[in-house]
C-alpha cells in the first residue's frame, strides 16, 4: 500500500515536471522561431533593397552615358576609360539595327549581322529604359547584371556590372546562412523552411523531413498566424517541435520548423525513476511522508535545472543576434533587452530591464506601447527615432504578439534593425558617383568650349590692337573690353570645371589634426567675428592622422564658412545667441570631424541636392563648396553625413578612416 502511494506521488511529480518543462520549452521555442522569422524577413527585404539600389545606380550610369553620347558619339577608347573610372564591367553601344557599334571590351566583335543580343529588343522597339538583369534564369545562373537605355538617335546603350558582390551579400546575409548558424547548436536537432513541395532551406545534417501534406498538425499550422508546438518521435529520443508560417508581407514562403532535443526531460525522468527505486527500499525505515517530501524536492531541483537550460539556450541565441531584440509586457515594462539593443539605444540591460519602454526608448517605446495596446503586429515598419544622445536613427521594426496563457496578458517581441549606417553609406555612394559623373561631363564640355573661346579671345585682342574705327572710338573700345572680360570670366569657369574633374593627387603625411583644426577655426573666426557669429572649438585628443593637410583644411573651412553664413542669415530675423561649433574626436574605426550650426536648417527637398555641382541656395554662391568637400573626403576614403532639422540647424560630419601606422 505504501509503495503504491509512493509510486503515485512520484508519477504525479513526473507529470507535473514534464508539463512545466514543456511549457518552458514552448515559450522559449516560440520566442526563438518568431525571432528567426523576423530576422529572415529583414534579410529578404535587405536583399531586395540591395538589388534595387544596384539597379538604380547602374541605370544612373546608363543615363549619363546617353547624355555624353548626345554630345559626342561614344568610341571604344572613351568606353574603356569610362568603364575603368566608374567601375563598370562592360559598356556597349548598339545601332538601331541591333549591331554592336562600340564596346569597352576589346574582344567584343563589332558590326556583326544577325539577331540583336538578348535583352535589348524592347529598347530597339522604342522603350526608353530597360532592366535586362542576368543572362540566365536569375542571378544564381550568372555573374553579370545589366541595364540599358535607348540612344537619342535610335539604338541602345547597355551598362553591365559584376554581380558577384550581390551574390555574396545574399549568401552571407540570407536566411539560409542564419538557419545554418543557429542549427549548429547541439540542443537543436533540425531547423528547416518547408513548403508543400518539400524542404526549401535546412540546417546541416537534415536528410529528410515529413511532408506537410497528410500531416493534420502541420496542415492546421499553415492556416494560423502564430506558433504551434508538439512532441514528435526522433531517431533516438523524443523531440519538441515548434512551427510557424513564414511570410514576407503577404507573400507565403513556407513553414519554419525547429526541433529541440529534450535532454532535460529525459534526464529528469531517468533520475526520478532511480530515486523512486532507492526510496522504495528505505520506505519502512524513513516513512512515507519523508520519502515523498524528499522526492518532491529533488524533482523541483531537476525542474529548475531543465528550465534554466532552456532559458539559457534561448537567451544566448537572442543575445548574439545582430538586430536589437526587445520584449515588452502588457504593462509596457521591458522584459528582454539584448546586446544589440544596448548598442543601438545606449542603455545597458541592467537599467533597461523592468523599466518603461517609453522612458527607455523614447518615441519608439511609446509607439510599441500603443501598438501592443491595439493588439497589432508589424512587419518591417519603417520609422525614425532619436536615441538618448540625440542621434537620429532610421529603423525597421517587426513586432509579434505572444499570448501568455488563458488568463495571462500577452507580450510584444520587437526585432529592430538600424538602417542609419546603410542609408548613410548608400547616400554617400550616390553623391560620389553623381559628382564623378558630373565632373566627367563637365570636363568634356569644358574641352569643347575652350578652343572656340581661345579663338574669340585672340580675335578680340587683334581687333583692339590692329583696328581703330574712325567714329565712336570710345564705344568701340568699351565693347572690345567687355568681350575680353567676359571671355576671361568664362575661361575661369572652364578652369574650375577642369580642376573639379581632375583633382590633384593627395600628398598624405602624418599630420597633427588638433593643430590643423584649431588653425582652420582661427581663419574662420575672422569672417564670423565681422558678422557677430562666434566659432567654438572642441578638438582635444583628436590626435594624428595620415592626410593631405592642405586639402582637408580647405574642406573643413568650406563647412565653417557655410555654417557662419547660415547663422548670420538668422541673426537679423530672430536675434539671440547663436553660433558655430567645430568638434573632433577619435573612435575605434577612425576620426570624426563635425561642424554644427544654429542656423535655419535645410529643407527636405534640398537635402539630396546640396552636394550637386553648381547647386546653391545663396545669391552669391558658386555651388562648388560642398561638391569640393565631398570630393576631398572621398579621396581620403571617407564620407560626409548630414543631420539637419528645420529651425534647429545642421551638422555636417566627416568620417575619416584610420590609416595603418597612424598614432593617436
Amino acid at each position: 500500500m505504501l509503495v503504491a502511494l509512493l509510486a503515485a506521488l512520484a508519477f504525479n511529480e513526473l507529470r507535473a515536471a514534464r508539463r512545466v518543462i514543456a511549457d518552458a520549452m514552448e515559450v522559449g521555442s516560440s520566442l526563438l522561431v518568431e525571432t528567426i522569422a523576423r530576422a529572415g524577413e529583414n534579410a529578404i527585404r535587405a536583399d531586395a533593397q540591395v538589388k534595387g539600389v544596384t539597379a538604380d545606380r547602374l541605370m544612373g550610369h546608363a543615363r549619363l552615358l546617353r547624355e555624353l553620347d548626345g554630345v559626342q558619339p561614344l568610341s571604344d577608347s572613351i568606353l574603356v576609360r569610362l568603364a575603368r573610372e566608374t567601375g563598370l564591367y562592360k559598356i556597349e553601344t548598339f545601332t538601331a539595327a541591333g549591331l554592336r557599334q562600340a564596346s569597352s571590351d576589346p574582344a567584343a566583335p563589332l558590326g556583326e549581322s544577325g539577331d540583336p543580343p538578348a535583352g535589348i529588343t524592347e529598347l530597339l522597339a522604342g522603350a526608353e529604359e530597360a532592366i535586362i538583369g542576368s543572362r540566365e534564369a536569375g542571378l544564381a545562373a550568372g555573374e553579370r547584371y545589366s541595364v540599358g537605355v535607348r540612344r537619342q538617335g535610335g539604338g541602345a546603350i547597355v551598362a553591365t556590372i559584376d554581380a558577384a558582390q550581390m551574390l555574396a551579400f545574399r549568401r552571407d546575409a540570407g536566411i539560409g546562412r542564419l538557419m545554418q548558424d543557429i542549427g549548429e547548436r547541439d540542443d537543436i536537432a533540425y531547423l528547416v523552411l518547408q513548403d508543400r513541395q518539400g524542404v526549401v532551406l535546412a540546417s546541416r545534417g537534415v536528410v529528410a523531413m515529413t511532408r506537410l501534406v497528410g500531416d493534420p498538425f502541420l496542415q492546421a499550422a499553415l492556416e494560423t498566424d502564430g506558433a504551434r508546438s508538439r512532441w514528435v518521435e526522433g531517431e533516438t529520443a523524443d523531440l519538441f517541435e515548434t512551427v510557424l508560417p513564414f511570410r514576407v508581407d503577404t507573400d507565403y514562403r513556407g513553414l519554419i520548423r525547429i526541433g529541440l532535443v529534450a535532454d532535460a526531460m529525459t534526464v529528469a525522468e531517468a533520475r526520478s525513476r532511480r530515486r523512486l527505486a532507492i526510496w522504495a527500499g528505505l520506505l519502512a525505515v524513513v516513512g512515507v511522508g519523508l520519502v515523498a517530501l524528499i522526492t518532491i524536492r529533488q524533482n523541483y531541483v531537476l525542474l529548475n535545472e531543465a528550465h534554466t537550460r532552456i532559458q539559457t539556450t534561448s537567451s544566448r541565441l537572442l543575445e548574439d543576434m545582430a538586430d536589437a531584440v526587445v520584449a515588452v509586457d502588457a504593462d509596457g515594462r521591458i522584459s528582454l533587452w539584448n546586446r544589440a539593443a544596448e548598442v543601438l539605444f545606449g542603455v545597458d540591460a541592467v537599467a533597461a530591464l523592468g523599466a518603461g519602454a517609453g522612458e527607455t526608448m523614447g518615441q519608439l517605446g511609446h509607439f510599441l506601447e500603443s501598438t501592443l495596446a491595439d493588439g497589432r503586429e508589424l512587419r518591417g515598419e519603417a520609422c525614425q527615432s532619436r536615441t538618448r544622445s540625440g542621434r537620429a536613427v532610421d529603423l525597421s521594426v517587426s513586432l509579434s504578439l505572444l499570448p501568455g496563457g488563458p488568463d495571462a496578458l500577452q507580450t510584444a517581441v520587437a526585432v529592430i534593425q538600424d538602417l542609419s549606417e546603410r542609408r548613410a553609406l548608400e547616400a554617400n555612394l550616390h553623391r560620389r558617383e553623381r559628382l564623378s559623373a558630373m565632373g566627367e561631363l563637365a570636363a568634356g564640355v569644358a574641352h569643347e568650349v575652350r578652343n572656340p573661346l581661345n579663338a574669340i579671345a585672340v580675335i578680340a585682342q587683334r581687333l583692339q590692337r590692329e583696328f581703330t574705327p574712325t567714329t565712336d572710338t570710345g564705344e568701340y573700345t568699351q565693347l572690345i573690353g567687355t568681350v575680353r572680360d567676359e571671355v576671361g570670366r568664362v575661361n575661369d569657369i572652364v578652369r574650375q570645371f577642369l580642376e573639379l574633374s581632375r583633382p590633384p593627387a593627395l600628398q598624405s603625411v602624418d599630420t597633427d589634426l588638433e593643430a590643423l583644426l584649431v588653425e582652420t577655426a582661427r581663419l574662420a573666426r575672422h569672417s564670423g567675428g565681422e558678422r557677430g557669429v562666434p566659432v567654438e572649438v572642441d578638438v582635444a585628443g583628436v590626435g594624428h592622422a595620415c592626410i593631405d593637410g592642405a586639402q582637408l583644411r580647405q574642406a573643413v573651412l568650406n563647412l565653417l564658412v557655410n555654417a557662419i553664413d547660415a547663422v548670420a542669415s538668422m541673426t537679423h530675423d530672430r536675434g539671440g545667441s547663436r553660433g558655430v561649433h567645430l568638434q573632433g574626436r577619435r573612435t575605434d574605426h577612425g576620426v570624426l570631424i563635425a561642424v554644427s550650426d544654429d542656423g535655419p536648417g535645410i529643407a527636405p527637398g534640398e537635402r539630396e541636392r546640396i552636394f550637386d555641382l553648381y547647386y546653391t541656395t545663396k545669391s552669391t554662391g558658386t555651388g562648388l563648396g560642398l561638391a569640393l568637400v565631398q570630393r576631398i573626403v572621398a579621396e581620403h576614403g571617407g564620407r560626409v553625413d548630414v543631420d539637419t532639422e528645420l529651425g534647429r540647424g545642421s551638422t555636417f560630419t566627416i568620417h575619416l578612416p584610420l590609416t595603418p601606422g597612424t598614432d593617436a
